[in-house]
């Protein structure tokens, strides 16, 4: 058979009941050139069964091809490297095991990666498009054109680029930057690998809403917080490497804020880059107090959860 255009990647953990959503928005998929691969990371509730019987009832239809991949708990980010060794796409795009896209989804990326001249492509990591809620609506604003290049990293992209966001990335760009792992630790954030992306390849921006956005009590943005504190290094890190962009000064605040908050949970200590020493001088007291503070309302946050759970 021949290598599909994309692979669409799902990363789950005992999301049984969700996983029929995503099977049947794919099924819906106007273009048909992908393969769904799906990476188990220890349910313990039947999933990798029931993507089996997906498997089969694909078959059948001749439809798409669907893969599972069993693996012991380590969180989304060693699901998402393992998913991108297996890749047979060229193009890899990851849809959450509680999310779905709408039909033309697929078609639309194809339009648009398509369009970009084949002697540039190479400049290019994938398309980035708008999501929508359940009931249709766009979740952040318009760009204001039907499309764009930038740099994620330029003050062009962080302009125009507010709100939840969707996209795919060559696969041969993903194995040149793996998730780093962590021991122990089962949460590293996206942007850690995105922005090391966004500083070598451009993507394109679509002013079109493709992915489905589904409020999940047990979603992974309703975890946020708690995922982030049991993972203090990958966050910590992550801070730390913002501050090497060419951030504006609220957000290199922020960044200065969130690196003390997650060092505290590390118990190691928080660092500045050295490249603008002048204005970190300015923002590190203020920042290192709201630091102290967030990590303070974690600690409290994790207290509440453990005696839920006791």
């Amino acid at each position: 058979m021949p290598a599909p255009l994309f692979t669409v990647f799902t990363p789950t953990y005992n999301r049984r009941h969700t996983l029929p959503r995503v099977f049947a928005a794919l099924r819906a998929q106007t273009c048909k050139d992908f393969e769904w691969l799906v990476v188990d990371d220890g349910s313990q509730d039947g999933s990798a069964e029931l993507v089996a019987e997906f498997a089969r009832d694909a078959a059948l239809e001749g439809g798409f091809p669907v893969r599972c991949i069993v693996q012991p708990n380590g969180g989304k980010h060693v699901a998402m490297n393992r998913g991108v060794r297996e890749a047979a796409g060229e193009l890899f795009l990851p849809l959450d095991s509680d999310d779905a896209c709408t039909p033309d989804a697929l078609e639309r990326f194809r339009h648009h990666w398509q369009a970009i001249p084949t002697e540039t492509r190479e400049q290019f990591s994938g398309i980035c498009c708008h999501c929508q809620n359940e009931a249709g609506e766009r979740i952040g604003p318009a760009f204001g054109v039907p499309w764009f290049d930038a740099y994620p990293t330029e003050p062009l992209a962080r302009t125009r680029v507010q709100g939840e966001k969707w996209g795919f990335h060559r696969t041969a760009v993903l194995r040149e930057f793996p998730f780093p792992e962590y021991p122990g630790e089962k949460s590293v954030p996206e942007g850690i690998v995105w922005d090391r992306i966004g500083l070598r390849y451009k993507l394109r921006y679509i002013d079109e809403a493709l992915r489905i956005y589904f409020d999940s009590p047990d979603g992974w943005m309703a975890q946020a917080v708690s995922r982030a504190a049991r993972s203090p290094n990958a966050f910590a890190d992550y801070h730390l490497q913002r501050l090497q962009l060419p951030l504006p000064l609220p957000l290199r605040a922020k960044a200065l804020a969130s690196q003390v908050r997650y060092c505290l949970h590390a118990r190691r200590w928080p660092r500045t880059t050295g490249r603008h020493p002048a204005g970190d001088a300015l923002l590190l007291l203020p920042a290192a107090a709201l630091g102290v503070a967030l990590w303070l309302r974690d600690r409290q946050a994790l207290r509440a959860s453990a005696s839920k759970l006791a």
